[in-house]
């Protein structure tokens, strides 16, 4: 299918949480970042009651984009070239759930939204920086500004990712610019709905998590209507998240358990396992005080893979009121710009080196559909398509092909040893 047509049905939505006749609450997602050692990497999952056909981005640099909230959204300039993933896919009816619904801002209709820029859940930009977007209700905390600012200062959350990446290198930067900002409260709409609440839309919450190469890391809410903002500077360890509750009140359960200064025991035979976000949360922070120190760049995305993969959610495992199974996975070594994404109905992992793209000459997004290609696999950078569905001509992929014989023979051995990414720590 084409991607032009499919945008023609793509309405402005953050896509989180729906079903194929109501809006329901639902939980999902963890989050996990090993700084201790070096290469730095994190993990994440995305868990869902279904699946958002997922798609990958490649957002040059220079692209003008908005809050996303009308006349009193902030403005910027991108200055820093990313890979990202996006939901976009859901709203463009690949999940029949998903064909008829849209994103609104209070007192307005449905409107088109834009391919890549909306909707991101997670990324990393050329200078390392990693973010991730998870669910936390409104009934968990998560309260949103309503009325707009009187200066260029607000901003969907469906743009936060986005303006991240497009414009800091470090966490530090991140929450000193966030801070000036206000969320306006959206909701998720059926475009087609029969009933005032359909059209009115439903009100969801998210957090986020933050990483840099430096080690630095955040998490961010916006609970109360007001920012709160939880940093490693500040001397909070803010490695692992989950979801519900809100983040200080993990850290208060997290303190009752040996380790953390409380007296409960934490070993293997009182770790828990369920799938809730507190167990989820507890079983993280145990994993990685005990993860080992990585020999090189391929043990550290392994130790982190290992520790996501003992968080994920089985299919069809019951969970509260429903099945949120987990749909994929990914990993960003910071230090070495790499971007690994997990679709769980392919077989391969695959990978984006963002040090292979000239940022430089890009001047046009690019997309990739990791879901349906089982032959998909390792580094990927290549199969990336402009929106019209024509080949970019990226400088590297070029010239694959330019070499002697014998250097391709070397280069194959490389790879057979762990390639370019096999850093040794």
């Amino acid at each position: 299918h084409n991607l032009l047509m499919m945008k023609m049905n793509l309405s402005r939505s953050l896509a989180l949480a729906l079903s194929s006749s109501t809006l329901t609450t639902v939980e999902g997602c963890s989050r996990v970042f090993q700084n201790k050692y070096d290469p730095k990497v994190s993990g994440r999952s995305m868990d869902w009651g279904f699946s958002f056909e997922d798609y990958l981005h490649i957002n040059p640099r220079g692209q003008e984009l908005d809050g996303g909230v009308g006349d009193s959204s902030v403005t910027w300039t991108s200055q820093y070239g990313s890979v990202t993933s996006s939901a976009a896919g859901f709203f463009m009816g690949e999940n029949p759930k998903g064909a008829s619904y849209g994103y609104v801002p209070p007192g307005a209709a449905c409107t088109p939204t834009s391919f890549g820029d909306d909707l991101t859940t997670d990324g990393v930009n050329e200078a390392g920086l990693g973010a991730h977007l998870l669910y936390l209700g409104h009934e968990d905390g998560t309260e949103w500004v309503t009325e707009p600012s009187d200066e260029p200062i607000d901003i969907s959350v469906a743009r936060w990712i986005r303006y991240v990446l497009d414009n800091f290198a470090t966490v530090d930067e991140a929450v000193t610019a966030m801070s000036g900002l206000k969320t306006r409260q959206e909701a998720v709409c059926r475009v087609d709905g029969d009933t005032e609440d359909e059209l009115n839309g439903f009100v969801f919450g998210l957090h986020m998590a933050i990483e840099d190469a430096t080690g630095d890391s955040a998490v961010v809410e916006h609970v109360g209507g007001v920012w709160q903002f939880y940093h490693n500077k500040d001397g909070l360890n803010t490695e692992v998240m989950t979801n519900d509750p809100t983040f200080d009140k993990h850290k208060e359960f997290l303190s009752q358990y040996e380790h953390w200064g409380g007296d409960k025991p934490l070993d293997d035979k009182h770790l828990p396992g369920g799938t809730n976000s507190p167990a989820r949360f507890l079983r993280l922070e145990y994993l990685l005080h005990y993860t080992p120190e990585p020999k090189n760049s391929i043990e550290a995305i392994a130790n982190v893979r290992s520790m996501i993969n003992n968080s994920n959610v089985p299919f069809g495992a019951p969970y509260k009121d429903g099945v949120y199974p987990t749909w994929w996975t990914s990993f960003i070594d910071t230090q070495d710009k790499v971007y690994y994404f997990d679709w769980l109905y392919t077989p391969n992992m695959i990978w984006i080196r963002l040090e292979d793209i000239d940022w430089e000459t890009l001047e046009a997004p690019l997309y990739l559909d990791p879901k349906h290609d089982i032959d998909l696999a390792g580094h990927v950078l290549c199969d990336f398509m402009t929106h019209d569905d024509e080949d970019p001509g990226l400088p590297v992929c070029n010239e694959e092909g330019d070499d002697e014989e014998g250097d391709d023979e070397e280069e194959g051995d490389e790879e057979e040893a762990g390639g370019p990414y096999l850093r040794q720590t």
